[in-house]
């Protein structure tokens, strides 16, 4: 009896602690075959802005890690974050701006397909 008592513990334990790792979700390969990642574990929205990671992995293993700020009805974003890493894994670049420089996301691009992830309706 004590051994389930402890395995039930050991299980709700795990459960109601909270998870910090990240959680890549694949949504596709840009045209130079850069593999584009969505991290769902990070991703703050509601239905009018969202900010979330993005991972992008080039061909050659370097990849960038970028947090973007995504305003919904005027289907604009703005780079709030970016770490850029080489195959090893060492930063070989960053960029943290001091304001958000808005730009209009572009159809058909890596950035609207990010976008639609998010609200796809």
């Amino acid at each position: 009896m004590k051994k389930k008592l402890v395995i039930l513990l050991m299980l709700l334990c795990t459960w109601c602690m909270p998870s910090f790792a990240a959680s890549w979700y694949y949504l596709g390969q840009s045209e130079v075959g850069t593999n584009i990642y969505i991290d769902n574990s990070s991703v703050r929205k509601n239905y009018s802005e969202a900010i979330v990671w993005v991972k992008y992995v080039k061909p050659s293993g370097e990849s960038i890690l970028q947090k973007l700020y995504i305003y919904r009805k005027d289907k604009t974003y703005a780079c709030m974050n970016y770490v850029k890493y080489d195959v090893y894994g060492s930063v070989i670049d960053s960029y943290h701006p001091s304001y958000l420089n808005y730009d209009s996301i572009p159809p058909e691009s890596v950035i609207e397909s990010v976008y639609y992830a998010i609200w796809p309706y």
